[in-house]
């Protein structure tokens, strides 16, 4: 009965708190339940509530500070420089600890792998500005934002205990460490929002047989530019987010076997062998490039030493046809090309014979109507050569099937038969429509309708990737193609010969070409087999280790921490992570509030601990960022506060005290804190008590909540 009765007065509370306009209990009668709800509101004890600067909170008579028990090893963020404005005494060090043992079983250090190492660290602030210049294209720096000079960094070994560190403080650690005549200090590199240390093997001998490394960054900021920074404010090993870690680079290379395909020959030049056509020819000869060994043929300027990677048939232009007409039933004619061939791959298994052929083949047409779609008053049935009944033939006007371009009208399909031209008409893109150039339903006119697949030449490849042009050294190819020639195909090509020259190193190659019907242009591929062979190569590799990955890099803030003023904190309820400070809250009669019934149910929404901020004390410092509030026994994270609107902060609380009612914490106070997450030397001071305990800026702990 118990258990229905908390869940049915869980369900009823927030409509409760709604309908009530009174802090007298409001009872609920049924048949099965009676809840009362209740509002109440509890002092804070003033002996009973201090800050403290330690681990654990024992009581606010004693024990109140135990610097060497603060914990602060776990922050989000390192600094460097001066973090806290108008503070010059104030200052800290970044060092980050390496531990390298645990790179020494990856291919990076295993046996002679090893090429360089470099390591990387964020920046939460940004560093400089730069804009790629496009001119240069290079980076140029703009603005920074902080003093590049005045940072220092050093590598080597600190006398540091990394396995039981908490905190360190500053004079203690000058005092222990020469680390100006022990350590290196190393040039480094900085990005937008990073430092970066490469090539650490130059500064460190046998990088792979190291344990470990530290790495001190020291930042002083001597500009008189208020812009720029007096402190480095660096991601931790400890961020969340993975990428943003400090990172640590080491270049391998690795001796591996790898399947090599190459070409066996280079190509050369490339030339026109026959006098009595008039026509250009370009290659490409570049190994690299996808498009190797493709030719294209065309009477165009625009291929006279041109770069055959920037050129395409649609990009350049034609003066005229390669063939015009065909006065008999074909045209033959030669293209030449020159290669070469490497002598030292000749003595490698399988590498003759080379095994030649043509592929990627496209002829286009030459005529004045390609596609055969212009008007030429043909009548209803498009052919000239036969009369048509119904008299369309030559009667002077367009008739449907006739062609459409230079019809002397605009062609489109009208949809909604309204007799104009509507968007829907044109498949709703007006690209569609066809502009008045009178071009025709296809939108292309006769000049370019050469590179439609539908106007191409048909074709017969005879030395395709089936039937080679087989090249022995020793031996010249000749081709016989008389019964392999196709009479039914507008263009057959085919490998005429293939020879040695003048030159003992140069080998000479002719294509042949028959032509039956006009062509603008050819294009087509001189193809082979390549060479495959299994071959050592050496790959460069590069192997990424995070800090917070296995713990690889331990980091911390070196800085002096002061202890509590005690009288001061007796005055405020004061919170700072970089400094160790917490507080502990109690309230008046709050503790009988949570023993008095285990049948409580807290209104979670309506349950509230509100702290006002003291900006007047001097030791107030939130000037930027956020911090997170959370109950520190626990480590449960209660608020998000901003450093602009702090009047007052109203903190939910009604969780913690309904674990607190069912007894799954012990109630021993309330202890805040604020983690490492946000900036790490914010200082909020909320106001602890006043002499009038009814004063605005009492802290208020209100409860709503259900019996």
């Amino acid at each position: 009965m118990y258990s229905f009765i908390k869940i049915i007065s869980q369900i009823f509370l927030l409509c409760i708190f709604f309908l009530s306009c009174e802090n007298d209990p409001i009872n609920i009668s049924s048949d099965y339940i009676q809840s009362n709800v209740d509002n109440t509101s509890f002092h804070i004890l003033n002996d009973e509530t201090c800050n403290f600067q330690s681990k654990q909170f024992r009581d606010c008579n004693e024990n109140l500070t135990n610097i060497d028990s603060l914990q602060i090893i776990d922050s989000y963020r390192i600094y460097s420089g001066k973090p806290i404005d108008g503070n010059d005494q104030f200052q800290s060090y970044a060092i980050f600890n390496i531990d390298l043992s645990k790179t020494s079983n990856d291919l990076s250090c295993i046996s002679d792998n090893f090429s360089s190492a470099k390591i990387e660290f964020s920046s939460f602030n940004q560093l400089k500005d730069e804009e790629f210049n496009d001119e240069t294209e290079l980076d140029e720096v703009l603005e920074y934002y902080i003093d590049q000079s005045g940072i220092d960094i050093y590598l080597g070994h600190l006398d540091i205990d990394w396995s039981n560190l908490s905190n360190l403080a500053l004079d203690d650690f000058i005092s222990s460490n020469n680390f100006e005549a022990t350590m290196t200090n190393v040039d480094f590199s900085l990005g937008e929002y990073d430092i970066t240390v490469d090539s650490l093997q130059n500064h460190i001998d046998n990088f792979c047989s190291l344990n470990n490394l530290d790495v001190l960054i020291m930042y002083e900021n001597s500009s008189d530019d208020d812009d720029i920074k007096n402190y480095l404010e660096l991601v931790s090993s400890n961020y969340i987010f993975q990428p943003s870690q400090p990172q640590l680079y080491i270049d391998y290379d690795l001796l591996e076997q790898e399947t090599i395909v190459e070409n066996k020959f280079i190509l050369e030049s490339v030339f026109e062998n026959n006098q009595s056509l008039n026509f250009n020819v370009n290659f490409e000869d570049d190994p690299n490039s996808s498009d190797w060994g493709k030719f294209l043929v065309a009477n165009s300027e625009d291929l006279e030493n041109a770069n055959m990677s920037s050129l395409s048939i649609d990009s350049i232009f034609i003066d005229s046809p390669i063939v015009s007409n065909i006065p008999d039933s074909f045209t033959d004619f030669d293209l030449n090309f020159t290669f070469s061939i490497d002598n030292s791959n000749i003595i490698e298994d399988n590498f003759l014979p080379i095994e030649f052929y043509i592929d990627n083949l496209v002829g286009y047409v030459e005529s004045s109507d390609p596609l055969g779609d212009n008007w030429q008053d043909c009548g209803s049935d498009s052919d000239c050569s036969i009369q048509d009944e119904d008299g369309s033939q030559g009667n002077g006007v367009w008739d449907i099937g006739e062609g459409t371009e230079l019809n002397g009208k605009i062609d489109w399909i009208d949809s909604n038969l309204n007799n104009r031209i509507d968007i829907e008409d044109c498949m709703n893109d007006e690209d569609m429509c066809e502009i008045w150039f009178d071009d025709g339903q296809d939108l292309k006119p006769d000049s370019i309708e050469y590179l439609d697949a539908g106007s191409f030449l048909s074709n017969n490849i005879i030395h395709d990737s089936g039937l080679s042009a087989d090249f022995y050294l020793d031996q010249d190819f000749s081709a016989d193609i008389s019964d392999l020639i196709d009479d039914s195909k507008d263009l057959n090509i085919w490998f005429s010969s293939i020879t040695t020259s003048s030159n003992p190193e140069i080998y000479e190659a002719k294509i042949g070409l028959r032509l039956k019907k006009p062509a603008k242009a050819i294009e087509f591929k001189v193809s082979h087999s390549p060479n495959i062979y299994l071959d050592s190569i050496e790959n460069s590799y590069t192997s990424i280790f995070y800090g917070g990955s296995d713990s690889l890099i331990n980091d911390i803030s070196v800085y002096n921490i002061p202890e509590l003023n005690t009288p001061q904190s007796s005055n405020n309820i004061m919170l700072n992570y970089g400094q160790g400070i917490k507080s502990h809250l109690d309230f008046e009669g709050l503790s009988n509030f949570i023993d008095s019934d285990s049948s409580i149910l807290i209104d979670k929404n309506n349950s509230s601990l509100i702290l006002y901020s003291n900006y007047i004390d001097n030791e107030y410092y939130f000037e930027s960022g956020f911090a997170d509030i959370y109950f520190s026994d626990q480590n449960i994270f209660l608020k998000r506060i901003y450093f602009d609107n702090m009047d007052s902060v109203s903190i939910p609380i009604g969780d913690l005290m309904q674990r607190f009612v069912d007894k799954e914490f012990d109630y021993n106070g309330i202890n805040l804190e604020i983690d490492g997450n946000g900036y790490n030397f914010n200082r909020p001071i909320f106001y602890k008590s006043n002499v009038d305990e009814n004063s605005v800026y009492n802290p208020k702990l209100n409860i709503m909540y259900a019996k």
